[in-house]
């Protein structure tokens, strides 16, 4: 059922009439680690459409004295209130785990929530929807990076429903989400899954039969006998950097049907929709040139994107600072081709240049020596992780989808335009 709620069910708000925003710690660089008990929480570690980004073996971790209020706990709700990249002032997230994560002072935690009035669940999506964000920006100061506080955030208008209604629309926007994270949890497996066969095969070297080959001296260390070492170059029939159309002219930029990607879309997986698209008129005008499904994308420029990639899985272009490579099919493979890069990530990092910004070029790269196996071998590699890429491709455009559907939902939902106070939608116990 279509319709705006009554005025009645609705109420006008303020965002500090209905909870508090607890400011975070100054944790110590000189304290920060590669492990640790404990992780410190940065901007760094939210989605700019919502939820916890987390990063693996590159989080940052703390092994100094702190006071211990600062230790995070289950469920605590956050909010970004330092724009460390663009889209990410406002952002919220839930805390997933218990005495793990650490509250740094660029970021809020949401406290003394009046649960009469407002849910939890709600509020993450209200500060996860676009009409509180614009507001938040709005009232932020700073040029080149942008920051808010709690007085400012406390004056953002808001419209609610009662409480049951909130807890409904909550719920049919995290099934989305719990779909969504079902998937990338899934995605993480595949991948994981074919990186250890990569390595066992490619950098153990214990491949298929390796008893039988003896190990033999090369410029890069030990390797298989009948392997040989090749710079990337020798292995592609491609490499080359992309371009960007002027952003003076909007003849090149407006109505634009052509993918165009920037390194930070680049998340070393497969590339379905670009942000931003060009016309035909702003790649003629441009250096950007047309690369065909199955390409990869690699980053050239600046830490943390440096060495970062993107499959494409159509016809796209991009930008300056990115690279792109196709393989030759007479010795290499996609699937191939990408764990070797991959795998090749701390040498890029090691080699590259620049004070203000670490890069490496486009020939640094095609100079890049590795070790290539013998083509029945890579063949062998291929066959067994095709699958898996495929299977990644696809909850990848699954994931796709439900966000589409869940952001086209999102303000529909939160305005009240779609009336969800007489479904009889399922209400977690928790919440009920």
């Amino acid at each position: 059922m279509m319709s705006h709620y009554s005025i009645g069910q609705w109420q006008d708000s303020k965002i500090g009439e209905l909870m508090r925003i607890k400011h975070g710690y100054a944790f110590k660089g000189e304290f920060f680690s590669d492990g640790g008990p404990y992780i410190v929480l940065t901007p760094g570690n939210f989605y700019d459409a919502g939820g916890l980004k987390l990063k693996g073996d590159k989080e940052k971790y703390y092994i100094g004295p702190f006071p211990k209020d600062f230790i995070l706990k289950l469920q605590d709700l956050l909010v970004v209130m330092t724009e460390q990249a663009e889209g990410l002032l406002g952002s919220a997230a839930f805390i997933p785990e218990n005495n793990l994560y650490l509250h740094n002072q660029r970021l809020g935690l949401i406290t003394d929530l009046k649960t009469e009035k407002i849910d939890k669940n709600f509020l993450y999506y209200l500060f996860n929807s676009r009409d509180v964000r614009t507001q938040i920006r709005a009232s932020a100061n700073g040029t080149k990076i942008r920051h808010t506080s709690p007085d400012r955030i406390y004056q953002v208008k808001i419209k609610i429903p009662l409480v049951k209604t909130q807890q409904k629309i909550a719920a049919i926007l995290s099934a989305y989400d719990d779909l969504i994270e079902n998937n990338t949890r899934r995605i993480k497996i595949l991948e994981e899954m074919a990186q250890a066969i990569y390595r066992e095969w490619f950098v153990h070297f214990r491949f298929p039969g390796h008893e039988g080959v003896r190990m033999v001296e090369s410029e890069l260390g030990l390797v298989p006998e009948g392997w040989s070492i090749k710079d990337i170059q020798n292995i592609c029939a491609k490499i080359q950097s992309g371009g960007t159309p002027s952003r003076n002219n909007e003849e090149y930029w407006i109505t634009g049907t052509i993918e165009w990607y920037k390194t930070k879309e680049l998340q070393d997986g497969f590339l379905i929709d670009s942000e931003e698209k060009i016309t035909e008129k702003g790649l003629k005008n441009s250096s950007a040139k047309i690369f065909p499904e199955d390409t990869i994308i690699i980053a050239l420029y600046a830490s943390p994107t440096l060495g970062r990639m993107g499959i494409l899985t159509k016809s796209a272009t991009f930008n300056q600072a990115t690279c792109a490579l196709i393989p030759n099919p007479n010795c290499m493979s996609m699937q191939f081709l990408f764990f070797l890069l991959l795998n090749s990530r701390d040498y890029f990092r090691r080699i590259a240049q620049g004070a203000a910004q670490q890069n490496i070029n486009v020939l640094k790269l095609k100079e890049t020596p590795i070790v290539l196996p013998p083509k029945a071998i890579v063949d062998s590699f291929t066959t067994i992780v095709t699958p898996v890429f495929e299977n990644i491709k696809i909850l990848t455009v699954k994931n796709k989808n439900l966000r589409r559907s869940r952001d086209l939902l999102l303000p529909k939902l939160i305005s009240g335009e779609i009336d969800v106070s007489d479904m009889g939608i399922k209400i977690p116990e928790a919440e009920a």
